[in-house]
This record gives C-alpha cells, structure tokens and sequence, in this order.
C-alpha cells in the first residue's frame, strides 16, 4: 500500500440538496483548480486499498477490497475508466494497473463562532434590520412562528430545539444576510455551508456567497417545501489570505414569500489521504506457430521460444493427434508425422501463491502431399472455331500448377493454372487433359473427349420461280440433320401458310407478284440463310445474235436464253420457227414468243442487221515516161468487218500496195474479216511517146521564107533546138515556123524536150530540105498588053 496525504485543489461547489459523501466528492473533483498550496495538514482519516493483486491471464474483471477509517466525506477509485463503480469500496477493474483509492474528511472543528445562533444574535455582521413581519429584517429564535405568526413551525437544523435565523427577504439588491470576518490559513482548502428551507413563502430566495466581497461559486434556489433542510455547501482554497470575511447574500428581492430560515453556518478545512494497489498479471503465454513438413519422411521443429520464458517457467509438448516428440519439455520440440500438437505453459509465483499457464494449438501440415488427380469442367460439344474455358472444380492446395494437353484445338491463355482458354480450330473431334503436378510428384492424367462441329451448310431453296399461274407455291430446301432450326420469311402481303420450322413450306402469295423466299437454318454453331427469286409471270430473254456476215447473205443466226417463269420453255419465231435458236437469216426484224410450263409468256425482238457495203477504190500514180514500169497502186477499202486481205493480179502480192506497175490493167480482190469479198480494176496507160517530125522539103527562091511544120506526139509543149542552131519554144502538134535560108539547107531537130514529161528523153531522125533557086536572067516576055474583054492572048518569053 502506498498512502498519500494530498491537499486538495480550490473548488467552488454549491450543493442545494442534502450532501453525500459521493455528491460532494463529485463535486469537489470536477472544480479544481490548477495549483497546489504547499501546506500539510493532517486528516484524521486511515485509508487501506488492500493487497497487491496478481491474476493468471483471463480473469478480469477483479474485485478491488478497499476500506478507510475516520469521518470521510467522500471516497473515490482512479482512473475511473477502468473501474464498474468509482464510489464503492470494492470496484470490479477490468484491466491491469494502479489503482488509487482516495478518501476526503473534513475537520469537525467550526471556525465559524455561533454559527447554530444558540448564542443569539452576536458574532455576526448584517444589512438587515432585527425585527418582525417586514422585508429586510430577520430574527434569532427558535421558531419562525416567533417571526410571523403565520409561517410553519418549523425546527432548528442543529437539535430541533435550538435557534434559528428567520429571514424576510430584502427588496434591495446585494444586502448581506450574514457575515463573519473568519482567521484563515493561507493556500488552504475550506468547506463552507449553510442550512436553509423555507418557512411559509412561495418565492424562494437565491442564496450565494462572497468572500471579501467577491463572489464563489453558484447561485442555489432551495426547495419550496417549508421545514426541509437542505445544505448549500462550497468548497474554497484561501490561497494567500489568512483572514477573509465570508458573508450570505439574497440575489431574489421579491418582497412576497421571499422568507427563509438559516442555521449551522460551518466552514472547516478540507483534507484527502489515497492509496495504491496494484493489479497485475502473471504471464503465461503459449506462442507457437502452425508448421509444414515439406515433404513425406522430413522432420522440423515446432518453435515455443515466443512464449513466456522465465526460472519459474516450464515448457510441456504434447501429441494430440500427431506422433512422437522429441525434446518435448524444451522450448522447440521436433516432429516428423503430420497432426495436431499441444504446447503447454506454466508459470509459478510462489510468494503470492499464483500459477498460471497457457496452452496452444499447432498443426502440422505435410505442405507437399502428392498432388490429387484433378478434374475439370467445360463444354465438350462445341463449334469450330469457338474458343472457351475449361476449369479445375476442386483445386488442390498441394498442386502447384496444372499441365495441360489439347488435341484439336489450341491452347491460347492458362497453361499451369487453374482455367485454361482453348480455341478449336479442328472441325472433327479433340481432347482437352490435365494432371496436376508440385515438386513432389505428378497426378493421374484425367481426359475429356472433343466433339467439334460446324456450321450448317448454306442451304439452297427450290420450289415454283414463277407464280403467273401459282399463287399457292412449295418451297423447300434439303432436309439435313445438322439443322436445328428453320426461319422461313416471305414478300410483305405473302404468307407462309404452313411449315414455318421445317424444311419446306407451302406459301400463299395472294396479290403479291414474286420476290424473295428466304430461309435461315441454324444450330449450335451459327446460321446461315438462303435466298430464292420468284418472279410473276417475268419471263426473261437472254438474246444472243449475229448479224449477216456480208451484205445480201443470209447467214445471221439467233439464240435465245429465258430465264424466270417456270421450265420447259416453248418458242415461236415470226418465221414460224419453234426452237430457241434459228439460223441463215439475212438482215430483218424477228420476234420471238416465249412461253414456260405456267402459261406465261414474253415477247423479244431482235433486229439483224447487214454489215456495211463493202468498197474498194484505188489511190494510183501514173507511169512517168512511156514504157516505163514506175506507177504504183493503193487499194482503199472501206465497209465491211476490218480487217481486210489482199490478192493481186499477175502475182504482185497481198498488200493492200503495190508498185513498180507497167502499163497495163490490174485487178485486186479484197476480203474483210468475215471472207466477204470485193474485186476492182485499174488500168494503167503510158503516157504517149516523145517524137517530133517536120515537113516537108520545099523550094524557095532566094530572098523567100519556107514554113517548116512540126508534128508532135507527147504532152507538150515542146522546146526543139534545129540543127541550123536556132531553138523553138513552147510548140505544139502542128505549129508552123518560117525560116529562110540563103542557100539550099537541110533542117533537122537535135533536141526535143516535152514539157509535160520533161525527165523523159525522146529522139527525132525527122528532116527536110529547103532549096534556094537563084533568080533566072531577066525575061522578056512579048505580047499585047491591052486587050477587051473576053480577048485571049498568047504570051512567049
């Protein structure tokens, strides 16, 4: 035990009840002030918290056994957080540590002189006037009937027979009821309190108290009920002072039923005394882990070195479930076999006649038992090319990771792992297997069996294309059984009458004129969907023709292809003919009617047409001299289908130009792409040979002109040079030139040039002779020279 003698902190504390020991230590605590005077006093109290406590782990709560002797105010246990109930003497703590019981007394002796008023009215100061029935007065007496007549009466506080102060309320404010100036010890707690009830008034008074004028503490309002006591109590440190005058005042200045009684005025020193004890805990604390053997056949130790270790301490290992221990009363023991093992503790304090012990569980695992055959869920029907998920449904703390084999498919994500992602990329059959494996062992290989399927193939739809006479039609597609599923859709206004889900179905097309069948199949594995064109009455023509392939044949032909409507189909040609092709038709127009096996119909004309006319022309150049072989020929063909042969006359070739040609006349046969054929002639003339001659001899006198004629063949004009060596220019067939020569001369041409052909050469052995007479001797001619008419003469020379 450790006792304590404290003197107590300042409080203000006014109590309007009757107060306890446990009200006023209440009281007394919750107002203290901050420092401690340094005098001692001495209380005449003894406090005892008991006996130091030591308890095994788990039991707490424990009961506390305090007790005090003397005259005690108030008791109290701290800290009061740990306690069920600070104001008892034997608390349950709920936890370890020092607990300090504090006890509060009060020394008996009264400072106050005459504070019963059995000494009269003396050793006291006031405002108030002694007298009777008026506000502002008060009395001394032992009833307050001697007051008023008409108040209760009531007892004095302190015997029930002695004297009281009999109070009449004052209406004016701060009036001193009672004062004592009082020789106080400095930096001392007080107790001051007085004892008030009403005496017959309804307005009770609001009592407080000063200390040298200042005030400490509450205003307190007693009970209306007359004749009950109640003390109004405050707690007060004298800090530095050694005598104060304490006075009681009225804050309530009511003038009607503000009446009261005052009695056993008390003020005395205040004084505590504490004590410890201290709860504590002996320690046995089993500390050990669970533990793995890695492996079938390893041993390991189980570790106690965490637990409470001491002299007094003893370790005890025990098997629970497992097998035998070595060093079992040691700290670490070893094992070598799997199950549950016990560690004891105890610990012994003999002074205070206390054991305590602690035990643990551990379990010893084998962390590598050979791993267990998995198994494993996921979808063993699928489709190619789907990609799932395959799990272990039963994991196995043992295994450390799982080994996958696929067949028919490929491992995309989870090799070792617990899911495994797989794409099947086969479009038959496969397997998925697992085993599980540590560093231990390898599992038994579990196998799940594939079956991939596909898609349905894309179905395709038959039944009637052409509705001209069937507005009631079958529609159907092959029955297969990898079908599950039959999605027929007609035409807006069509309806499917019947065999929606299967593979054929009847439809009604009601005013509807064709459009699309479609069916949609499908399983598991997707869909897929066809279409089927039903047309009313749409017969179709595909036309292929040809035209004549000259002008004038009649090779042209024409094939037709229906489509639509319903097979077989029927033809009828304007010429009469009834087959889907006719054949060695010249240029004109043809119509075909064509019929199918509902009895609808369309009509088709097809216009031949002859190729162009076929022509041919010549683009020639001539022969430049007589008997030369120079021209050339230029076949241009026109009309016909390009492109075009040749084949000339007299072997000159297959181009469409020859040359080098002599005169004469050239034929050529053209033939164009379809083996028509066009022939044409030219025909090519020298141009006329270069000759001259000149005619003819003659005879002139002397002194006279003779006229040389010139004969041409050629183009012309013509340039000629004589052999006189004179030049004539610019002559034409038949032009005559004069000469006149003084003797007899032989004129030939030396040259001749044709202006038309002037590269061509030409030769003349043409020539003539011009005799010149002489004139004869002069004549003398006789006869008669007058004459009449109608006279003949003869003349002689």
């Amino acid at each position: 035990m450790n006792k304590h003698l404290n003197i107590l902190y300042l409080f203000f504390i006014v109590l309007a009840i009757p107060i306890s020991a446990q009200d006023s230590f209440d009281d007394f605590h919750n107002n203290t002030f901050t420092s401690l005077y340094s005098s001692t006093l001495a209380c005449n109290i003894t406090v005892d918290a008991g006996n130091d406590i030591v308890i095994c782990d788990g039991e707490l709560p424990v009961q506390l056994n305090g007790s005090y002797v003397g005259n005690a105010v108030s008791f109290s246990w701290s800290p009061s957080a740990n306690l069920d109930d600070i104001f008892i003497l034997n608390p349950m703590a709920n936890v370890t540590g020092i607990y300090t019981l504090t006890v509060e007394a009060i020394d008996d002796a009264n400072l106050v002189t005459n504070g019963d008023f059995e000494q009269g009215d003396v050793s006291f100061t006031t405002d108030y006037m002694t007298g009777n029935a008026n506000v502002g007065n008060y009395l001394i007496a032992d009833t307050p009937q001697d007051y008023y007549n008409l108040f209760s009466d009531c007892a004095d506080h302190t015997s029930g027979t002695g004297n009281m102060m009999i109070v009449d309320g004052d209406v004016v404010p701060n009036q001193n009821i009672w004062c004592q100036t009082i020789t106080v010890t400095p930096n001392t707690d007080y107790y001051f309190s007085v004892w008030a009830t009403m005496v017959g008034g309804t307005n009770p008074p609001e009592i407080f108290f000063t200390i040298d004028g200042n005030t400490i503490g509450d205003t307190t309002t007693i009970p209306l009920t007359n004749c009950d006591w109640t003390e109004i109590a405050q707690l007060w440190n004298s800090q530095a002072a050694s005598s104060v005058e304490i006075c009681i005042l009225n804050n309530n200045i009511s003038p009607f039923g503000n009446d009261f009684a005052l009695d056993d005025i008390f003020l005395g020193t205040v004084c505590e005394v504490s004590d410890e004890v201290n709860v504590s805990i002996l320690e046995a604390n089993a500390v050990a882990t669970d533990a793995t053997i890695p492996c079938v056949g390893d041993c390991i130790t189980l570790d106690g070195t965490g637990s409470t270790s001491g002299a007094n301490v003893s370790f005890e290992w025990t098997a629970i479930t497992g097998g035998v221990l070595q060093n079992a009363n040691t700290s670490i023991a070893t094992v070598c076999d799997t199950g549950t093992y016990q560690l004891k503790i105890i610990n012994i304090d003999a002074a205070n006649n206390v054991t305590c012990e602690d035990s643990i569980m551990v379990t010893v695992d084998l962390g590598l038992e050979n791993p267990r055959t998995p198994s494993f869920a996921g979808l063993d029907t699928l489709c190619e090319g789907d990609t799932t998920f395959y799990n272990i449904t039963s994991t196995d703390i043992n295994t450390s990771s799982y080994q996958w084999i696929v067949t028919g498919g490929t491992i995309v994500n989870g090799q070792g792992t617990t899911i495994l992602e797989v794409n099947w990329t086969g479009n038959a059959a496969g397997t998925v297997c697992v085993f599980a494996q540590n560093n231990c062992a390898e599992s038994d290989t579990v196998c799940l069996d594939m079956v991939i399927a596909s898609p349905p193939s894309i179905p395709t739809v038959t039944g009637v294309a052409n509705i001209c006479s069937h507005p009631i039609a079958n529609y159907s597609i092959s029955p297969s059984p990898n079908i599950s599923t039959y999605l027929w859709t007609v035409p807006t206004g069509a309806v499917v009458q019947s065999g929606q889900g299967t593979d054929m179905v009847t439809v009604d097309w009601g005013a509807v004129q064709g459009g699309d069948v479609c069916v949609e199949i499908g399983n598991d594995c997707g869909t897929v969907s066809d279409c089927f064109t039903v047309v009313f009455g749409n017969i179709q023509g595909t036309i292929n023709s040809f035209d004549p392939l000259c002008e004038g044949d009649s090779n042209g032909y024409i094939t037709i292809t229906p489509s639509g409507g319903t097979a077989p189909y029927s033809f009828l040609w304007n010429n009469t003919f009834t087959t889907d092709s006719i054949g060695g038709l010249s240029a004109g127009v043809y119509t075909v009617t064509i019929s199918d096996d509902d009895g609808c119909s369309a009509e088709e004309t097809i216009i031949l047409n002859d190729p162009s006319v076929l022509m041919l022309s010549f683009n020639p150049t001539n022969i430049t001299c007589n008997a030369a072989c120079d021209a050339t020929a230029q076949a241009n063909v026109s009309g016909g289908t390009s492109p075009y042969t040749y084949v000339w006359s007299d072997n000159l070739g297959t181009s469409d130009n020859v040359s080098n040609l002599c005169e004469g006349t050239y034929t050529v046969t053209a033939t164009d792409a379809h083996g028509c054929t066009i022939e044409n002639v030219i025909t090519l003339l020298n141009p006329p040979a270069i000759s001259a001659t000149i005619a003819s001899d003659t005879t002139i006198c002397l002194g006279e002109q003779a006229d040389i004629q010139f004969n041409f063949t050629g183009i012309g004009p013509f340039d000629v040079q004589l052999s006189d060596g004179t030049s004539q220019t610019g002559l034409m067939d038949g032009d005559i030139i004069a000469v006149s020569p003084s003797t007899t001369t032989i004129f030939s041409i030396t040259n001749i040039t044709d202006q038309g052909q002037p590269t061509c050469v030409a030769n003349s052995n043409s020539t003539i002779e011009v005799t010149v007479s002489l004139p004869p001797s002069l004549p003398v001619i006789s006869g008669n020279d007058s004459l009449c008419v109608g006279d003949m003469e003869t003349y002689c020379m």
